[in-house]
């Protein structure tokens, strides 16, 4: 199969290389469209080793320049004259002032065709790319998939009737979560059309290495993510302070940078945990595994932020769980099909720092819980959410899709 993967930025997530390099070794073409190219922590080496820079086109917004202007009116004038109908459309592009990206899109896209398979990752690439096949005439069955923040924080944005397009012209939209489906399913979705499909993880890439007490050492709790809102940091800096007033000897370690960054530093020393929490720097992904592997407690406060941001499933959680960590997150998002309460960690609710501290203090107490928690943790992700057997489910999502 001739396959367009088109993704907000190139490669950035990790769930998106192997999805591509899984369909790579399976034998199909594929070309990589981004809208930007981003580098927070180092080239994966599957970039090197899959020669993806040469696979990749990105949408790089050109200098409003008058050359620009006349290239981009000449297109869309072409784009009505070829068929007038897409005047909804292009009138459309130019209300939201996307003109540029999408024309870059275009300009990179149409002649790059035929494509058995169209997917978008995330749903606003969904429906860029419904404009481009309208407009452009680009040859491809259309896939999207939906990850959190496109059914969240994005409606949120734009209204709930922002995706009744794409609704209606897509015959298989891919979802991380039940949640999200149920969501896709209230907004209009026909359910017919909407398919589980979970982000994995490379199980055979991360050993089993369960934490266990270390006699007079601390024990160590790990957090990994963007320093935006619906990480909940800031309720997991008062849960660990609460450990601290009580006598619990720990370390917090928060892996990460973002805009409340400075807030969080503010916090720890208000808060007088300076000394237990550290903060470091994003890292390639090879070394989270290793920073897990040195952890004993992955703590994922996750809630829902004011603009309606929210989780789909988060991949950190799946990579402790393979690790054998136990988990402490909340009743979140999709994150209730990965962690079973009790099972292989604990959930919470939302902003409740108070249970957060319950449960971390039940685990530093019950340390001969954290294997048990761990090995079903391994056992859950090799079994739904190994990047394998999603990967070839993928494929045969595809094959059945073009057969029908």
């Amino acid at each position: 199969m001739r396959i367009a993967y088109i993704c907000t930025s190139f490669l950035e997530e990790l769930f998106i290389l192997n999805r591509i390099t899984g369909l790579i070794d399976r034998g199909h073409d594929v070309d990589i469209y981004a809208a930007e190219k981003k580098n927070i922590s180092g080239w994966h080496p599957d970039i090197i080793k899959y020669n993806l820079f040469e696979k990749t086109f990105l949408f790089e917004r050109e200098k409003r320049s008058a050359f620009y202007y006349l290239k981009t009116i000449r297109f869309l004038l072409y784009s009505f004259y070829k068929k007038p109908s897409a005047l909804f459309l292009i009138l459309n592009i130019i209300k939201k002032r996307q003109v540029s990206s999408f024309f870059s899109a275009a300009t990179l896209i149409k002649d790059k065709g035929p494509y058995d398979i169209i997917h978008c990752n995330y749903g606003p690439n969904g429906i860029m790319a419904l404009m481009l096949k309208e407009i452009t005439g680009l040859k491809g069955t259309l896939v999207t998939s939906f990850h959190g923040y496109d059914i969240s924080k994005y409606i949120h944005k734009h209204g709930e009737n922002v995706y009744d397009r794409l609704f209606k012209k897509s015959k298989l939209l891919l979802v991380v979560s039940n949640e999200i489906k149920k969501r896709l399913i209230e907004l209009g979705c026909d359910k017919k059309n909407i398919v589980l499909h979970y982000s994995g993880i490379d199980t055979t890439k991360i050993s089993f290495n369960p934490p266990a007490l270390r006699e007079g050492k601390k024990v160590r709790i790990i957090s990994v993510g963007h320093f935006i809102e619906k990480k909940g940091f800031e309720y997991a800096l008062h849960a660990v302070a609460k450990l601290r007033k009580d006598g619990y000897r720990f370390s917090y370690t928060i892996i990460g940078s973002g805009r409340l960054g400075l807030k969080y530093i503010d916090l720890t020393k208000k808060l007088g945990i300076e000394n237990e929490v550290i903060f470091h720097d994003p890292v390639p992904n090879s070394k989270i595994i290793h920073f897990l592997e040195n952890s004993d407690i992955l703590l994922t406060p996750s809630v829902t932020a004011r603009g309606g941001n929210k989780e789909g499933i988060p991949n950190i959680i799946k990579e402790a769980m393979a690790v054998g960590l136990p988990v402490i997150s909340t009743f979140h998002g999709g994150i209730p099909e990965l962690v079973r309460d009790g099972v292989s960690g604990f959930l919470v609710s939302e902003r409740d720092p108070e249970a957060l501290y319950e449960k971390l203090s039940f685990l530093i107490q019950n340390p001969k819980k954290w294997f048990e928690m761990g090995k079903a943790g391994r056992t859950t992700v090799e079994n739904n959410f190994n990047i394998h057997k999603l990967n070839d489910s993928l494929v045969n999502i595809y094959e059945q899709l073009l057969e029908s």
